[in-house]
């Protein structure tokens, strides 16, 4: 009985084929396909309220025209935040590479000066009294209190030159490195904040048709939630589901006539992808006959102005062998 079944069914297949050609004493001069589009859903950045929406569902756009804006006060006021956070850190790295400021500068000079004199004075104390000394006019404890004072006094003028020097140099180099790296993250910050600003004013990325827009004005938007849906006549293209037996004479690069209702005359298309893997495989083994039951997706691009609609039906001819 269930043999009977098999029989019946495979006979049944065998004719539905047969009447498209398939299976039957010659192959099909024609196969049955379809317009297809890939749509390009366009986003905004970060969550927000849509502010305008100047385009309708079935407008024609350019590249680059403004498909919607989403508010960005809070997004502006941000940036404006890490604008000024890296006006700071330039700031402070600019001060710390030039070192002091000239008044600071002139004020170490004039403690150095003051310093060179307080030594020079102590150094003629002590000469005058050695003098005292020799003539023994003075006692000996003064002399070495004068002495040890002009070396206290010569080792703050070598401290205040030694100070001088350093303000000239600036701040350490771990300090500078610090504010470079503080300048470098606010830098990427600010860079991040445009960013976000630009992606909350998306422009369309190619010229083409706006087939849907899915929020109204005044709507929330979630983040990287599609907001239009854009075609461009570059991503149309014809699909069609060829057997097996065929599938050698659509290679890719191969020229294709197609038609389709109402459409003009002429039209053609190249083959761009062939699928690697079969639609549909029986549970049988493969035989003959069985082969012809295997199908391959084929896209083909059309290389005239004239598009197909996505989803119309169209008729691909079989090219010759």
């Amino acid at each position: 009985m269930l043999g009977d079944l098999w029989d019946r069914l495979t006979a049944a297949a065998a004719a539905a084929l047969a009447m498209v050609g398939i299976g039957g004493p010659s192959p099909p001069t024609w196969l049955q396909g379809y317009g297809e589009g890939e749509y390009v859903l366009v986003a905004g950045g970060s969550e927000g309220q849509l502010a305008e929406l100047p385009v309708v569902r079935g407008d024609e756009v350019v590249a680059g025209a403004r498909l919607f804006a989403i508010d960005t006060t809070e997004l502006a006021a941000r940036r404006a935040a890490v604008a000024a956070e890296l006006t700071m850190a330039r700031a402070e790295l600019a001060d710390l590479r030039k070192g002091d400021r000239p008044p600071e500068i002139a004020a170490l000079e004039a403690r150095r000066d003051q310093a060179i004199a307080d030594r020079d004075y102590a150094a003629t104390q002590v000469q005058r009294l050695e003098r005292l000394v020799r003539t023994s006019a003075a006692a000996q404890e003064r002399l070495d209190a004068a002495r040890a004072e002009h070396l206290r006094r010569a080792a703050r003028v070598a401290e205040m030159e030694a100070l001088r020097e350093v303000a000239e140099l600036g701040a350490r180099t771990d300090r500078i490195a610090m504010a470079e790296a503080r300048v470098a993250a606010a830098a990427a910050e600010l860079a991040r904040a445009d960013r976000q600003l630009a992606e909350m004013i998306p422009a369309a990325p190619a010229a083409g048709r706006i087939e849907d827009t899915f929020f109204r004005v005044g709507e929330r938007v979630p983040a990287q939630r599609p907001v239009v849906s854009l075609l461009p006549p570059g991503n149309i293209k014809l699909r069609l589901f060829v057997p097996e037996p065929l599938l050698p004479r659509f290679a890719p690069g191969t020229e294709l006539a197609w038609r389709c209702d109402g459409c003009p005359d002429g039209l053609t298309a190249q083959v761009r992808f062939v699928a690697s893997a079969a639609e549909f495989t029986p549970p049988v083994i493969y035989s003959v006959g069985s082969r012809e039951r295997l199908v391959y997706l084929v896209e083909a691009v059309p290389t005239g102005p004239f598009l197909p609609r996505p989803g119309q039906p169209v008729d691909v001819r079989v090219p010759e062998p």
